[in-house]
């Protein structure tokens, strides 16, 4: 049987993490949640934070890449592809082009219908999971990226 899908933990009671919640110290451990849902955020950073994992939140593209050029080193980012303001597609090629967080892993979450494959080969992303998200499959995700 497997896991219920993310969407249907949102009565789960989730809280907000900023980024000035993140212990010194513990960067190895950190995910950087890059989605314009907040629920969907929120429920990330519950699911993670649970785990043991320091969690970091944006927005948008924009609000992650100001947290990375101010810092912030996450072990990996999981990534919206829709988004306002900037979305997965321009955040990943400014990322890449930033030789300090070029090194820095993706992992994609979409609903878009673009073919994993053609995710992974023009974002050079680590791997592509599609919406609605399992908990199982996030957990996976984020252990493989620190493994």
């Amino acid at each position: 049987m497997s896991p219920p899908p993310l969407r249907d933990l949102a009565s789960h009671d989730a809280k907000e993490t900023g980024p000035g919640e993140i212990a010194a110290g513990s960067f190895r451990t950190t995910v950087l949640i890059v989605e314009d849902e907040r629920d969907i955020r929120a429920i990330l950073a519950d699911l993670l934070e649970d785990e043991g994992y320091s969690v970091a939140q944006a927005s948008n593209g924009f609000e992650a890449l100001g947290l990375l050029r101010s810092g912030l080193r996450p072990c990996t980012i999981l990534l919206d592809l829709m988004m306002p303001v900037m979305n997965g597609w321009t955040f990943r090629e400014q990322q890449l082009c930033d030789p300090e967080l070029t090194k820095i892993p993706v992992a994609v979450m979409t609903a878009a219908g673009v073919p994993a494959d053609t995710i992974r080969r023009e974002l050079a992303t680590i791997d592509v999971m599609r919406k609605p998200l399992s908990v199982d499959e996030i957990l996976a995700v984020v252990a493989r990226a620190i493994g």
